[in-house]
């Protein structure tokens, strides 16, 4: 737990600077955190233009489909989810 607490203070730190320019960047950061947490069920009870916003959200480049290798692939993830 004191390494998350570490972690956490750390990137607040960080994101310091950015924070002239939001009013609320704890509550932002929080729900952020809390939101990301809950991927899963939001996926599997969202709508198909549901999905695709989150799918966007998470992965503004897009998402990669190889059929002949049935893989899938990702170039840029969204920081906050990684």
């Amino acid at each position: 737990m004191a390494d998350y607490e570490n972690e956490k203070k750390k990137i607040q730190e960080e994101l310091t600077p950015a924070s002239k320019g939001v009013s609320n960047l704890e509550l932002c950061v929080n729900f952020a955190i809390n939101y990301s947490t809950k991927v899963a069920p939001v996926w599997t009870s969202a709508s198909y233009t549901e999905r695709q916003r989150l799918q966007f959200l998470m992965f503004a480049d897009g998402l990669f489909y190889d059929r002949k290798k049935d893989k899938s692939r990702t170039d840029n993830a969204n920081d906050a989810f990684q």
